[in-house]
Formats: structure tokens, sequence, C-alpha cells
């Protein structure tokens, strides 16, 4: 039914990455959300007032906040999709990240509100009428919340959508917390005096804040800055590799300006007796096959690397040695020497992960205590990095 719908309703739709067709998505996806939680709102909230259930209450103000999410979402993919100006050259790709962020909190304070109600109800229950048909039709809103689920994770694949990935992921969400109100009404049979209602609104509550809370954390970890995901990574250096005088790719680092807009840059290492012109033309090649297919606007720097020196490959291989014995994760590139009148400078950088449990002064004393030669003629220059992205090249 999904993709019935995405085929009839968007043109182009498997153009995913141009920017009217992920407008389309988001549209249908929020004006699908809308329909859908604002049907279930009217549902449980009238079926909680005549059962006098707080869980279900709880549950129908859940489905509401879902609603005003989809709504402020709306607004929020139209006002991301406007063009690049003046003020903003990076586009306003970003806005869908800010609009996600007032929506989750948004989420976090009904939960609270709902949390303080249902404790209140601990206190003061009110008995709950059970209806056969109503506890059918809840069964039946857990059904529609799974289609939804599937529905948004469909969208949010096609188009790598974080409101709709995340919605999805409140659907499911939505799905445990109407499980858990059905639940409540069930035991409300066995335990009659029992305040089995407030009970299960305020865990309905917490489940509430406990999506709002995931999903901005989400979005402030977009806002600050995080690694890209190791397969674009791997697909940006599977390109530049393929070309045959590249011999190594680092120091990736991509920027995230909003959904479809992202700007990056890479060192590229050349063999130094490629001419400037050659590695010119190498490098507006990369950047080209790079944007025209990934829709990333790469800038790359090419580093020169003599191949052919068999000192550089001695003391290379050596230092490519010590660090697999340290068993640290720790890659090495861009290594190089110079010499003056009396030493030999090893000059390299270290790609040290987050988690090495060494600091780089232990790392660097390791490397001098161990290289074969004398200390006296050997100097080394060690520029420590960390990584920008997952599954950074070494």
């Amino acid at each position: 039914m999904t993709k019935w719908l995405v085929q009839k309703l968007i043109p182009d739709s498997n153009d995913t990455k141009k920017e009217s067709v992920r407008l389309a998505y988001g549209t249908l996806g929020s004006v699908a959300g809308i329909v859908c939680n604002l049907f279930l709102f009217a549902l449980k909230l009238t079926i909680g007032m005549m059962m006098h259930a707080m869980a279900i209450t709880a549950d129908a103000l859940n489905n509401l906040s879902d609603c005003i999410t989809c709504i402020v979402s709306l607004a929020g993919y139209h006002m991301a999709a406007r063009p690049a100006d003046k003020d903003h050259p990076f586009g306003h790709g970003r806005m869908e990240y800010v609009i996600s962020f007032g929506a989750s909190i948004l989420i976090c304070l009904v939960a609270l509100e709902l949390f303080k109600s249902s404790i209140a109800s601990v206190f003061h229950p009110e008995t709950i009428t059970f209806s056969l048909p109503l506890f059918f039709i809840l069964l039946a809103s857990v059904l529609v919340k799974v289609w939804m689920a599937a529905f948004y994770r469909y969208l949010g694949k096609a188009t790598d959508n974080t409101i709709l990935l995340a919605s999805s992921q409140d659907s499911r969400s939505d799905v445990l917390t109407t499980s858990v109100t059905l639940l409540s009404i069930l035991l409300s049979l066995i335990w009659k005096n029992a305040p089995v209602d407030g009970i299960m609104g305020a865990l309905v509550s917490i489940l509430i804040l406990k999506s709002g809370f995931s999903l901005a954390k989400e979005i402030v970890d977009r806002i600050l800055g995080r690694p890209v995901d190791a397969q674009l990574t791997s697909r940006i250096e599977a390109m530049i590799l393929a070309h045959p005088e590249a011999l190594g790719v680092h120091d990736l680092i991509i920027h995230d300006y909003g959904p479809g807009k992202k700007i990056g840059s890479a060192h590229v290492e050349l063999e130094s007796t490629m001419s400037f012109v050659g590695a010119h033309q190498l490098a507006d090649a990369c950047e080209q096959e790079i944007r025209d297919q990934l829709h990333v606007d790469m800038t790359l720097h090419t580093d020169p690397v003599d191949t052919e020196d068999p000192q550089r490959q001695h003391y290379r291989q050596e230092i490519l040695d010590l660090l697999k014995e340290m068993n640290a994760g720790i890659t090495m590139h861009d290594f190089r020497i110079d010499h003056d009148e009396e030493k030999i400078i090893l000059i390299f950088d270290l790609l040290v992960p987050f988690e090495c449990p060494l600091s780089q002064q232990e790392i660097a004393n390791r490397i001098n205590s161990e290289l074969k030669c004398d200390p006296a003629s050997l100097e080394t220059r060690i520029t420590f990095d960390h990584a920008f992205t997952e599954g950074e090249p070494s």
C-alpha cells in the first residue's frame, strides 16, 4: 500500500535526492500522520471519557501530540526547502532539525503533564467501566500505529529523512503505550480497587517522555555535528580510489547542512612524480563524480608521496609494525622524510581512535624509544588526529 501511495501521489518518486521530491515525501508523511493521529485522538479521548480511564486519555493526548508534531514537521519541510539566499548561503536544510527539536520539547512537556495527572489518579482512582467493543477499537488502533511505523520507515529510508525515521520510532513507541493501556483495562477487571489505571497512565507518560527525549538527543547530535555514516564514507573513498593514480585517502570531513546539503573535504595521496596539472585534473574529476552521484560538494587536497624512496619505505614500515604491536587501532598517513645537516626527520600523522587507552605522549614515547636507529640522528614530528567520520579511511 505504501509503495502504491508513493507512486500515485509523488511524481519522479525514485529521484529522492531532488528537493521537490523530498518535500513531497515529507508532505505525504505529515498529512497521513495528521489524519491518522487526529482520528485516533478523537476516538481514544471519547473512549477514555466514557470509561473514566486515565491511561486511555493519556494515550489519546499522546496521539494529539503526534498530530501537532506532524503539523510542525509539515511547516518545517516547506521552510527547509527554501533555496539558499544572501543570509543563508548553505540553504535552510537545518531548519528541519530546529523544527524537530521544538516538537520533541513539546512531546516532553505533554508527557510531564500526563505523568502529573496519572499520579493524581493513583491516589484518587476512578472505576473503569469495561466494554468489549471499545477494547477491540483500541486493539485496532494498535494495528493502525503498526502500519504508520512501517509507512514512516519506508518514506524515511527512501529519503534519509530524520524526521520521518523518528516518526517511525515514535509510532513503534505508540504501539507499546497503547498495548500497555489495553493491559491496564484487563488488569482493572482483576484488581478493581487497585489504582491500575493511574499506574499504567504514569507508565505510558514515562514512555512518551523517553520517546521525546530520544528525539531531542538525535536532533541535538545532528546540530552539534556527528560522524557521517560509514556507508557514505566508504562510497566516497571507493570512488576516489577507483582512479589508479590515487594511492590513499585520509582526513575525510563531511559537514551536514541539512537533508540534501553536505559539504566535505579530503586529502588524496598521489605519486610525487605526477604533474601539478595532472593532480589538479584528477581532483576535479573526483569532485565532480562525488557531486553527481552522492550529492556531496567535495574539495580534495592532493598530497605527494615518494613511493620509490627506500629509506622512506623502511621507516614507514617500521612505524607501521610498531603501531600494530600497540594494538590500539591507530593508523598512519602523510608519512614523509625530510633532512637537515645532522638529522633524518620523520614527519607523519597518526589517526587515534577516541577510545584509545594510550595518551598522545605515551604513543610518541613508544615510537621514539623503539625505532631502530641512533636517536641523535633521528627526529619525529607527529600530528595526532581523530576521525571526523565513521569508518575513517587509514
